[in-house]
């Protein structure tokens, strides 16, 4: 349970009584009428100090109130330089969730790359698709696999993007050629350059990790129009697609194998909860992961602009597609972490039953908790880098 160090709230001054003075009122004359009138002047005086009095203690209420109004929002940074791409970026994926686009993996992924960085080239990005997916047709007319056949079609792009393909076509007697994707160990997380992370990164030098490889691998599988699908573990994410017989196959192509669901849970990070919510070796489907590029949009958007309510409206919408993505879950948490914290800096860092008189602030904090709750209750478990590490070289 959060909590703020406590201060002293200055206590609001109060005016003194007074006696209301009726305007127009009228005073009967006697033989002391001289004293009367003196009397009257006096406290007319002293009425007229007691108005100024009170007229200057609500000016300097209204100033104090002035100075201490508190912003319940981060403010926002919709005028810094590049924000329109992001946003634009946003729309493009959620026009394809809403129906109103069709689904199109290669096209969302390469929009939130464009977002962070605008020299990407689609044209160039399309022709390496197209390239790699034109060594897996030469390859399955060469081995004899129909494009329905969806064991087959997987085992094609299984092989050409973890293996050295080349093959010509029989036909126009073109060559083809294309070698394997490695792994980078190079900033895996993208933690000093985002777009160690980009699909466009691995296209260009060869090299990816476990986000990007994925998806380049579903990418292909979408040209190709066969089923695949993208899986999750700690710190991890793999494909898997069924076989012909139904059975599942997992595909580590960080290290271009075939692998079980016993080696993925043999990390140890994997809580009987966590299968059980469908946070991890859960079948993630395309208009899914379309969805989750919006948590990629997030990560380039904090990298490159900062913290205001995009952050929480990315968010919000990928969970709305896909309400067990934990990393989206993990990225609305910290969004109303930071939001309390910035209410509770404006507010002198008060403690939490001072929080709860605040209605608007205690909104905030109790849908930092509420995010919080949701975390322990889904079995997740932080996996430390140098675990992640050890355990993906394991096999």
């Amino acid at each position: 349970m959060t909590s703020f160090a406590q201060i002293q709230s200055p206590q609001t001054p109060q005016p003194g009584t007074f006696t209301p003075v009726t305007p127009g009122q009228n005073y009967p004359q006697n033989n002391n009428e001289s004293n009367k009138n003196q009397k009257t002047t006096q406290q007319s005086q002293q009425q007229n100090n007691q108005r100024q009095q009170i007229n200057d203690l609500h000016k300097a209420l209204h100033e104090d109130d002035n100075k201490q109004k508190i912003n319940y929002s981060f403010p926002s940074l919709s005028t810094i330089q590049g924000t329109n791409l992001f946003y634009k970026a946003y729309k493009t994926v959620d026009s394809m969730l809403l129906g109103f686009k069709p689904l199109n993996l290669k096209k969302a992924v390469f929009t939130v790359e464009h977002a962070y960085d605008n020299t990407l080239s689609y044209e160039k990005f399309n022709k390496q698709i197209k390239y790699t997916a034109d060594v897996c047709r030469q390859k399955m007319l060469k081995d004899g696999i129909l494009p329905d056949n969806r064991e087959g079609v997987n085992m094609i792009i299984y092989q050409v993007l973890c293996d050295t393909i080349d093959v010509q076509n029989p036909k126009t007697k073109i060559a083809y050629k294309s070698y394997p994707y490695l792994y980078d160990f190079t900033d895996f997380r993208g933690e000093a350059d985002i777009k160690q992370m980009f699909v466009s990164k691995l296209l260009r030098t060869h090299k990816g990790n476990c986000h990007s490889m994925p998806l380049l691998y579903l990418i292909i599988a979408e040209e190709l129009k066969t089923d695949a699908y993208l899986t999750f573990a700690p710190e991890h994410s793999f494909i898997r697609f069924q076989d012909n017989k139904g059975n599942w196959i997992n595909v580590e192509l960080t290290n271009g194998r075939l692998t079980s669901d016993a080696w993925v849970t043999g990390s140890g990070y994997i809580k009987s909860e966590a299968l059980t919510n469908k946070v991890y070796l859960d079948t993630i489907d395309k208009k899914q992961t379309i969805a989750i590029n919006l948590f990629d949009l997030v990560k380039e958007y904090l990298s490159k602009i900062g913290m205001d309510a995009f952050v929480l409206k990315c968010s919000e919408r990928s969970l709305d597609i896909c309400p067990n993505h934990i990393f989206s879950i993990l990225q609305k948490a910290d969004y109303y972490t930071a939001l309390s914290m910035y209410i509770g800096k404006q507010k002198g860092k008060p403690t939490k039953e001072q929080i709860e008189q605040d209605p608007k602030a205690w909104v905030v904090f109790q849908k930092m908790y509420e995010m919080y709750d949701l975390i322990d209750n889904s079995g997740y478990v932080d996996m430390p880098k140098e675990e992640y590490e050890q355990w993906r070289k394991s096999k």
